[in-house]
């Protein structure tokens, strides 16, 4: 099997798309929202979390899974992990949400982002790191909030883009203020395994 290290040039140039998450859950029959498992690894690693084998046992667990996952299923996952933490430490602003697209309806969007927050917010409890500031406690507050929302029956229209995108964006910015200011000191990004590899890399 071979490591690497997911913040350098040696890390998959792979990325996952919610669809490709889509496609796990449903290989695995799992009935869970694809976004929360998203939020769950970002309030994880906001919350300090960098071992890719704990991340699998928190997605296996998520899937719940009772046998061995799949090797596709582990590469995605695997993927998933070294995207989205590239995504927090890079620069530019270029984190992406993994949530259902703008031509889906507004009721799913708006469940999509709610079960996404609720998912940060347990990914960043099992973390077991505190707040860091008032600041920091604000925005986990705003994302509980949001992840309590009820979207049945909610309106389409011109109107109602322009809420979900400031909403979506206001949550996209909380995500990288709250693993800003958590991880001020650079660490080093997980060293994660690649199944079917026998070439060490560095």
């Amino acid at each position: 099997m071979s490591s690497f290290d997911s913040n350098s040039e040696n890390a998959p140039e792979q990325t996952i798309s919610f669809d490709d998450l889509c496609d796990v859950f449903l290989e695995h029959g799992c009935h869970t929202p694809p976004s929360e498992l998203h939020g769950l690894l970002t309030g994880w690693l906001c919350g300090g979390g960098r071992s890719a084998k704990q991340w699998m046992g928190l997605a296996a667990q998520h899937l719940d899974l009772d046998s061995a996952m799949p090797q596709k299923s582990q590469m995605q996952l695997l993927i998933m992990l070294a995207q989205t933490l590239r995504q927090l430490k890079g620069e530019g602003f270029g984190f992406d949400m993994l949530l259902p697209d703008d031509e889906t309806e507004m009721e799913q969007r708006i469940n999509g982002l709610s079960h996404w927050c609720n998912g940060f917010l347990a990914g960043f409890g099992l973390a077991g790191k505190q707040p860091e500031n008032k600041e920091v406690e604000a925005s986990l507050k705003d994302l509980a909030n949001l992840a309590a929302i009820e979207a049945e029956g909610a309106e389409e229209g011109d109107e109602a883009e322009r809420d979900w995108l400031e909403v979506s964006e206001y949550v996209r910015v909380a995500a990288l203020m709250i693993f800003s200011e958590c991880n001020a000191e650079d660490v080093k990004p997980p060293e994660q395994q690649i199944p079917g590899n026998n070439v060490t890399r560095h």
